[in-house]
Parts: C-alpha cells; sequence; structure tokens
C-alpha cells in the first residue's frame, strides 16, 4: 500500500468488488476511487486475507465474488467445494454448521523440547496438528513467535491467545487453548493449500493476510517461524511420544 493510495479503477475483478467496498460511504470510506487512509486500507486488507474461491468476508458478513451478500439458499446441489472453502475459513454458529468441515489427518507421534521453548500445550499442539495434518513442530514455532506461549496474549490488532487468532476467524473464546489451537491450525492449512504448499507463502499470508502475500508483500515473519521449526526438528528431546 502506498502513501499515494491504490486506484480502484486499477484492481481486477474481486480485489476490485472489495476496493469499492472499503470506499464506500455507508461503510466509513469517502467514495474517492481510491483505497487509502487507515480506515479503508483496513477493511480492504481484511477483506483480502479472507479470499477463498468465489467468497470473501468483509465486516463480519460473507459475500460472493460479485458483492452481494452469500446466503444459506445458495448452498445446494452438493456443492462440496464451496462449503469446505467457506468452513476452512470461518467457525459458524451449531445452528449454522452445514457440514463437519474437513482437515487432512496426520500420524505424528510427537513434538520435540527445545530450550526457550514451553512444554506444557504439548499434548493439544500434537492433536490439533494431527487434525489439520500440520506438522507440530511448526505449530509450536509459530506459537514461540506469536505468542511466546502466553495463553492470555492479545496483540495491538485484536489478535487473540497462544497462536494470536483474530477474532473475526472465530467468535469463540480465543484463550482457551482447544479454541485457539484448532482455529490458528485451520488458518495456517487454508494458507497452505491457498499457495499450494509453499510454506514460506503460507506462513507470511498467516501474518499478513493472503492477500497481502499476493499482492507480492514480504516480511521476516517466514524466517523466523521455520528457524525455530529447525531448532525444534534438530532436537533429541520429544515429548507425548506415541
Amino acid at each position: 500500500m502506498t502513501s499515494s493510495g491504490i486506484k480502484i479503477n486499477s484492481l481486477g475483478n474481486l480485489y476490485s468488488v472489495i476496493a469499492n467496498m472499503a470506499d464506500d460511504t455507508m461503510n466509513g470510506g469517502n467514495g474517492d476511487g481510491e483505497i487509502k487512509g487507515g480506515k479503508e486500507e483496513g477493511l480492504y486488507e481484511s477483506a483480502c486475507s479472507t479470499i477463498s474461491g468465489s467468497t470473501f468476508m468483509f465486516s463480519g458478513k460473507t459475500y460472493n465474488m460479485d458483492g452481494s451478500v452469500f446466503t444459506k439458499a445458495e448452498l445446494k446441489n452438493n456443492d462440496q467445494d464451496l462449503l469446505n472453502n467457506i468452513l476452512n475459513r470461518f467457525n459458524f454458529s451449531s445452528q449454522e454448521q452445514y457440514v463437519d468441515g474437513s482437515a487432512t489427518k496426520g500420524n505424528y507421534t510427537s513434538v520435540s523440547r527445545a530450550g526457550g521453548f514451553s512444554n506444557i500445550f504439548d499434548s493439544k499442539i500434537l492433536f490439533y496438528a494431527n487434525k489439520w495434518g500440520i506438522a507440530p513442530n511448526l505449530v509450536k514455532a509459530i506459537i514461540k513467535t506469536e505468542s511466546g506461549f502466553k495463553q492470555t496474549a492479545t496483540s495491538s490488532c485484536k489478535c487473540k491467545g497462544l497462536m494470536q487468532v483474530h477474532p473475526k476467524f472465530n467468535a469463540g473464546n480465543l484463550y482457551d487453548v482447544d479454541t485457539n489451537l484448532d482455529a490458528g491450525c485451520r488458518i495456517y492449512k487454508h494458507a497452505l493449500n491457498t499457495f499450494g504448499g509453499d510454506k514460506n507463502k503460507a506462513l507470511m499470508a498467516y501474518n499478513m493476510g493472503e492477500g497481502a502475500v499476493k499482492r507480492g508483500k514480504t516480511n521476516g515473519y517466514a524466517n523466523k517461524v521455520l528457524s525455530y521449526t529447525n531448532q525444534l526438528n534438530n532436537s533429541s528431546k520429544y515429548s507425548v511420544v506415541a
């Protein structure tokens, strides 16, 4: 994002739809045809980070790629791909849980120990890493990077808990270890799928949002997490060994 803003007419397809919504005065924008300023940029970045297939989330609602509100009536014809895209991104209430969200089961049996890493959450890390098919050492490295294993951590942007999950992704108690780990692993797995298994891009997307990565933004977050992961992978100490 440049200081002069992004011209909405320079964006294509879905990004243009989202930009127009962020610029709309009804949503707090100024209607000048550009994305600039904290409010507009925040709305735009937040929505872009939730793009999945032909849907995205804007201010708590799910929208189609044309900007129309996504409704229950559209869940028809056994559109499993659409269902999975949505369920992988958001936790619906029990009344809105149409099908179980599918996850790739892992077969990991242990989490590594190393100096500077807390081990008190290892059993739960292993459980949710296996649920979503993610290496548990990488999940543990994300936690160290995000919260330093502080269960009640809260960031300036309202991200909460061990994996610093934003409430837009889960309306539950994000200070609860199970809720937080399940949501965090789900978000990372979605990013990993989005970027074809590229861990660097998936980690940057976890930190900055998928939209930012797709537009070429980079930072040092992925290197930090992967460095911690290597420390754990090179350790000969383990916990929760089956």
